[in-house]
């Protein structure tokens, strides 16, 4: 944590400030998740962090592709 806020920080004195901030967090009700699980008898969300993070990296993957790539919010100078 401490390192991504150095490279905000970092970001912000070369740039400038951002125009967004968002926050991205995880439901353990996402479709993904409960198929995943369905998979794993008796196991739920809060017993197998792994499934659940590495559906919310998949997902933020796919919002940041959204943001830089089919530029949503507009052309994106930088992120972290």
């Amino acid at each position: 944590m401490g390192r991504h806020f150095l490279d905000a920080m970092a970001i912000c004195s070369q740039i400038d400030y951002s125009d967004f901030f968002i926050t991205f967090t995880c439901n353990p009700n996402w479709p993904e998740i409960e198929e995943a699980l369905q998979q794993q008898l008796g196991q739920h969300a809060n017993n197998r962090p792994d499934i659940v993070a590495r559906v919310f990296r998949l997902r933020l993957r796919e919002l940041m592709w959204n943001f830089k790539e089919r530029n949503i919010f507009g052309t994106v100078v930088a992120s972290c």
